[in-house]
């Protein structure tokens, strides 16, 4: 154990990158045993990467910088704004709700900070928003994403304890919302504070800006819908993102009017639910209404996209599609980067397994006479403490294989585990000197790191303090997954 922790700090401080780190010390620990195979490796890291689930991280990621590029994340910020951009801060809330209304869509903290930080950021100071506040709001409402399902970090985090994808993904919604009803607290406080100017509410523009952003608010809707109502599994929702951010961007790329594009949804769409009637097996579908009119929405979809590209192709109208193969490319190179890091994470567990080191920690945490509630302190400290100087992903993959077992004989939930690591993560994003989030903003503003900072802090002590409450009052993220599992064997 010795060898395996002092080769890989020892990686690290030569600045290797987490995966190298954390394999390089495996190598030389599997090399060192004669009872171990180094074929065991290329095994252990490839049937680590066999999992259909896994599928769904790429998916998301790529809905995530689709609608980037589509214009639907501005859509949905000019649609928050004409709810809340009319009142003193307004602007500020109006971030925080586009954050939490396309963290439902991505999942990717780094990616919402980075969008809000081109989109929210000019506007904030133009309206008069000092630029630290600006920047602070923008790197912790980002943070909310890593809760709000469907999240990345907590499919990485049931991919490695083979716990409840769609469980955590519910038990996320309670702690997401309330770090978000706490940021807008802070942003009421330092709105009345430096007296930011309100501006004016129109029903008008609330109207335009609705019809603009239907298709950004009916995203979440068909796909967490569909995940939550049983219809896809996280790896189909994640699949249903991407392929409706594709087929709006292909569709929204087009200067055909909106009526053409209407007529055209609704002839693909009848003739897709006539041909579902004709041939389709009905007899196999228990309610016969929700299967129609998701068929109709998806052949409409299908069709009107299909028209458009024929359309673009022919007229030589093909913006999106330039911007499609960088897209796809930034997709494969971040996903490449995950499946690299879980890959290790296999070879990582395989060693761990073979030497019995998490049972024998187990057995001197369960020696020492720790509670479960000392525990949890004790490994949030850690990951608090790791998040200064990892990125969230590689505090998962390293100390997740390690502290499980050792949670699951001290009989802590998986769940509350998780959520709690997801908090955790969440608040490592603003905390220098590796905090993602803050490089984000302050990459696309241009503030400096230590001004971004300054207005991250009051956030992320409201963090810090829904952390706490979810430490000592369990039943906070639990509730919800408990009550649809009852609900459903009912």
């Amino acid at each position: 154990m010795w060898t395996l922790g002092g080769s890989m700090i020892g990686l690290m401080l030569a600045a290797a990158p987490i995966g190298i780190a954390l394999a390089g010390a495996t190598i030389l620990v599997i090399v060192g045993d004669p009872f171990l195979s180094s074929k065991a490796l290329f095994r252990a890291f490839f049937q680590f990467l066999n999992s259909y689930t896994l599928m769904a991280i790429p998916f998301f990621i790529y809905a995530g910088f689709l609608m980037e590029k589509t214009g639907l994340i501005k859509k949905l910020f000019d649609f928050a704004d004409a709810i809340v951009g009319w009142v003193p801060g307004g602007f500020a809330y109006a971030t925080l709700l586009a954050a939490v209304m396309f963290g439902a869509i991505s999942g990717s903290s780094t990616a919402m900070a980075a969008a809000m930080g081109i989109i929210a950021y000019p506007e904030m100071i133009k309206r008069g928003y000092p630029v630290w506040m600006a920047t602070g709001i923008i790197a912790c409402g980002g943070g909310i994403a890593i809760l709000i399902p469907p999240s990345i970090t907590l499919i990485l985090y049931g991919i490695i304890t083979e716990e409840s994808i769609v469980s955590l993904f519910f038990a996320g919604f309670t702690p997401g919302l309330m770090l978000a009803v706490s940021d807008a607290i802070i942003i009421i406080g330092i709105s009345l504070f430096i007296k930011l100017p309100g501006g004016k509410f129109s029903l008008s523009h609330l109207g335009r800006s609705t019809l603009s952003a239907w298709p950004a608010l009916l995203m979440p809707v068909c796909v967490l819908g569909g995940l939550y109502g049983g219809v896809f599994t996280p790896t189909e929702a994640g699949a249903a993102a991407a392929g409706y951010s594709l087929i709006f961007g292909i569709v929204n790329s087009s200067d055909k009017s909106t009526r053409s594009k209407v007529i055209q949804f609704a002839v693909g769409g009848i003739i897709g639910t006539a041909g579902l009637l004709m041939f389709g097996d009905l007899a196999s579908y228990g309610s016969l209404l929700p299967v129609l009119f998701g068929f109709f929405i998806v052949s409409g979809a299908v069709v009107c996209a299909v028209i458009h590209m024929f359309y673009a192709v022919t007229t030589n109208n093909n913006a999106f599609f330039k911007e499609l193969l960088p897209t796809t490319q930034r997709t494969i190179n971040l996903t490449a980067i995950v499946y690299f890091l879980l890959g290790c994470v296999g070879v990582f567990q395989f060693l761990l397994a073979n030497k019995g080191w998490p049972q024998h920690v187990a057995a001197w945490v369960t020696d020492q006479g720790f509670s479960q509630m000392e525990f949890l302190a004790v490994l949030l400290v850690v990951m608090l403490f790791l998040s200064m100087f990892l990125t969230g992903v590689a505090i998962l993959v390293l100390t997740v294989p390690i502290f499980f077992p050792v949670a699951l004989t001290l009989q802590v939930d998986p769940i509350h585990l998780g959520i709690l690591a997801a908090i955790a993560i969440e608040m490592g994003g603003v905390i220098p000197p590796v905090g993602l989030n803050l490089f984000a903003v302050s990459g696309t503003t241009g503030v400096p790191v230590t001004k971004v900072m300054k207005g991250a802090i009051p956030f992320l002590i409201t963090d810090g303090i829904v952390l706490i409450l979810m430490l000592f009052f369990p039943i906070l993220c639990l509730w919800l997954p408990q009550l649809l599992v009852q609900s459903h064997f009912n």
